[in-house]
Formats: C-alpha cells, sequence, structure tokens
C-alpha cells in the first residue's frame, strides 16, 4: 500500500510540474504569435482552404502533416473562444497557437515521465529551457506548426533508439516525413546500431526510401514546383546573398553559440559515451550542416530537434547513465560507471 501511495504521489508531482510548465508555454505561445504576420498565415494555411494552402510557401507547404493538424487546433480556438473566453487570450488565432506549442509538449512530457521516471524532470525542464530560448521575444518573432511536431518526432526517435526498438522507428519515420523533412537524417541513425552489417544498410536503405516516397507524393500532392527539392538554399542572386554566407556572418554574434540554451554547443563538444551518443552526433553534423546551406541560424526554433539527443548526452555526463535504457541495462552501465571511478 505504501509503494503504491509513493508511486502515486510521485506521479501526481511530476504532472503538476508539467501542467505548471506547460501553462507558461501556454501564454508564451499566444505572445509569440502576435510578433510576425508568417506566424498567423502558417497556423492558418489549410484552414483557409485547399486553394489557398496551394499558393502557400512551397519550402512549407510539404509539411502537410503539421499543418493540417495545426488546422484542427485553429477550428477548436474558434470553437472554444465562440463559447467563452479565456484569461489572457484575445484572439483564436492566439488560443489555437497556446493550444497546439502546450499541447504538444504536454504529450512529450508525458512519455518523458514514462520513460524516466524521475528523472523525467531534467528533461523537462531541460526541453522547456531550450523551447525558451528559441521563443525569446527579443531574439525571433516567428512560431511555426511544424516545430513541435519535429520536436516530438525526435524525442520518439531518442527513446525508441536507446531501447533498440528498431521496428517501431521504421514504422516512425515516414509519419514524421509528413510532419518535417528533417526526419530523413534519423535513418542515418541504423548504420551505427548493434544490428549486422546487411540489417543495418537495409534498414537503412528501406527507411529512407520510405521517407522518400512519403515526401514525393505529399509534393505532388500539393503541387510544389520540383519534388522533393523544396528548399532552397538562396543561390539564385550571388553567394554572399546566399544562406550559407549569412549563417556564416551571424557567428560573428555571441547567440548562434548558445542555440538551444548552450545545450546543442556542449552536445557536441561532451565525449561520446556510448554508440547512442555517436549516432546522435553523426545526424547532428548533417543537421547543422543542413542548417547553415538552407536554413536562417539566427531562427532558433529551426534548432529544436536537436534538444533530445543533446539532453541525452548531458544525463550521461550528469549522472553517469541514461534513465531512458531499459532499467536492467541502466543499472549495469551504471555498475560499470561506478567500478571504473573505484579502480
Amino acid at each position: 500500500m505504501q509503494r503504491i501511495f509513493k508511486r502515486t504521489s510521485s506521479f501526481i508531482a511530476l504532472l503538476l510540474i508539467l501542467t505548471g510548465i506547460s501553462f507558461i508555454l501556454f501564454y508564451q505561445s499566444a505572445e509569440l504569435l502576435t510578433q510576425h504576420k508568417h506566424n498567423t498565415d502558417a497556423f492558418n494555411s489549410l484552414f483557409a482552404g485547399w486553394d489557398n494552402y496551394l499558393h502557400f510557401k512551397v519550402a512549407w507547404r510539404g509539411r502537410l502533416f503539421s499543418n493540417a493538424l495545426a488546422a484542427i487546433a485553429t477550428r477548436a480556438g474558434i470553437s472554444i473562444l465562440s463559447r467563452t473566453d479565456v484569461f489572457l487570450i484575445n484572439t483564436p488565432m492566439e488560443l489555437s497557437a497556446s493550444l497546439w506549442t502546450s499541447g504538444w509538449f504536454f504529450a512529450i512530457g508525458l512519455i518523458y515521465i514514462w520513460s524516466a521516471r524521475q528523472r523525467s524532470l531534467f528533461y523537462i525542464f531541460g526541453i522547456f529551457t531550450a523551447l525558451s530560448f528559441g521563443y525569446l521575444t527579443r531574439v525571433t518573432n516567428r512560431i511555426y506548426p511544424w516545430d513541435m511536431p519535429a520536436l516530438f518526432t525526435y524525442v520518439l526517435f531518442t527513446i525508441l533508439f536507446v531501447r533498440k526498438q528498431y521496428k517501431w522507428i521504421m514504422l516512425l519515420l515516414p509519419i514524421a516525413m509528413g510532419f518535417k523533412e528533417t526526419a530523413l537524417l534519423l535513418c542515418l541513425g541504423f548504420l551505427l546500431t548493434d544490428l549486422p552489417n546487411s540489417q543495418k544498410i537495409k534498414m537503412t536503405v528501406l527507411s529512407a526510401g520510405m521517407c522518400i516516397s512519403v515526401k514525393l507524393i505529399i509534393d505532388f500532392y500539393v503541387q510544389v514546383p520540383i519534388p522533393f527539392f523544396t528548399m532552397q538554399p538562396g543561390l539564385s542572386s550571388s553567394f554572399t546573398r546566399s544562406h550559407l554566407a549569412i549563417n556564416l556572418d551571424e557567428l560573428y554574434a555571441i547567440t548562434p553559440y548558445l542555440i538551444n540554451a548552450g545545450t546543442l554547443l556542449t552536445f557536441l563538444i561532451l565525449p561520446i559515451y556510448d554508440k547512442n551518443v555517436l549516432s546522435f552526433k553523426l545526424i547532428a553534423i548533417l543537421f547543422i550542416i543542413g542548417n547553415f546551406v538552407f536554413g536562417v541560424i539566427s531562427e532558433y526554433r529551426i534548432w529544436f530537434e536537436m534538444i533530445p539527443f543533446a539532453l541525452y548526452s548531458l544525463e550521461r555526463f550528469s549522472y553517469g547513465n541514461a534513465s531512458l535504457q531499459p532499467q536492467q541495462e541502466s543499472l549495469s552501465n551504471l555498475n560499470a560507471q561506478e567500478n571504473k571511478h573505484a579502480g
């Protein structure tokens, strides 16, 4: 009975903290939505009708799953505000963005509570801190529907990969591709698993093929000019006006080195504790190169996918083991670490 009470009280405590942080993000998102016209346009893209969506920005049109779910959130915002007032919320679009961001964060928190137990607070607070950096109104003015689903995907991948649930990853990746194309990079994780070489290559090629197929199908469906090649590096006029040149120039400021509240740079310089960290670093390096070529690195929300990788590595650094691993394996790693220090 005492054990049940302890577990129940622990779960309630974690849930209260998760709810409180979600409350903060709820209002933080409402404030950020009003900072730029593109924010409302993005959340409203599919809600405004299919004809409107076919004229949506090409680079964002292929993220159909994110925009479709955002349309549902928009309907929910309109429906709720038509029935009642919501404290400190002025428009349905503000409510939609608030429900969207806090809802995804709450779902991520529940996953960490299930997988990391008491140490889930490490991940919940870590993700909130990194999100807050990406959504600082003094340094950014963008909040888009695909930010949180992409983070959710990478969180799931991190947990499944650490637990060697590769079949579930195979199911996850093609679905994730419909939310944001950065899911394609996760296919490379199979190359550094403990599987036989033939199986590694097979799972990498198969998962990449499924992801590319999903991307092509969606791009044809939403009528992008060149399917799959929807992201542009900005080379139309000259190299100096390219994304790469502009991003390299941004490195003169201090804020790029503090991306995700400093967790990204810390992740890159920490040692490789295990094959999981090695896989995550491989994906991260390619992700960084992609953002420098195709993104705008000062839009700090584009780095959210790296948060779960960094937090996993930081947990290994802080505690010597990883709570995301199956309990028996996690205890074995901790004992090995203790024996190493004792020796």
